[in-house]
């Protein structure tokens, strides 16, 4: 969004997607998700932001076999422990992630003959959205819980031959969210 300051306090949904969406974190059996080794360490990398960034808080979050899907928070920088920390912005946050983990994935590349990614890990940019009501938090927390069981319909997955009217109802929702 124009002119929002993205380092606000606040809850963030994020939507992360592999480069051309190619499979490389797992598969989904029968509405599970099965996470292979880098999927494991997205995963492990995912929760490590906390530590990158102490002001900011996870939430809910699932790794897909090509994406992620995310809640994080940004909670005010200054308590007694985190005097004088500057509060990181999504963008700082989401740069770091995809940084890290390319390095981790390349490393994993050549010591554990993991597939090669087509010349990015991750697509250029990202999918954001401020949350600013309870009533969109607890639909997007739905929406993150049940993505493995609906994996037959996600627009991310390739062989999806449905559209998921979930979908539809949460990006109705969020748009509702941002007025």
């Amino acid at each position: 969004m124009a002119n929002f300051d993205y380092s606000s306090p606040g809850a963030y949904f994020v939507t992360i997607c592999v480069q051309n969406r190619v499979h490389l974190f797992g598969k989904i059996p029968d509405g599970d998700v099965r996470l292979n080794d880098a999927g494991h360490m997205v995963h492990d990398s995912w929760t490590a932001i906390t530590n990158q960034f102490p002001s900011v808080r996870l939430d809910a979050f699932v790794i897909m076999p090509n994406h992620l899907h995310g809640l994080l928070w940004l909670t005010s920088p200054f308590t007694a422990e985190q005097d004088n920390v500057a509060q990181p912005a999504l963008p700082d946050i989401m740069q770091w992630f995809k940084s890290w983990t390319t390095a981790q994935y390349r490393q994993g590349v050549v010591q554990h003959d993991w597939t090669p990614y087509p010349k990015k890990l991750w697509q250029r940019s990202y999918y954001d959205h401020i949350v600013r009501h309870d009533e969109a938090l607890n639909a997007i927390r739905g929406y993150i819980e049940q993505n493995p069981a609906r994996w037959h319909m996600d627009r991310y997955n390739p062989d999806s031959g449905e559209s998921d009217p979930l979908v539809a109802q949460i990006w109705r929702l969020l748009q509702e969210d941002s007025g």
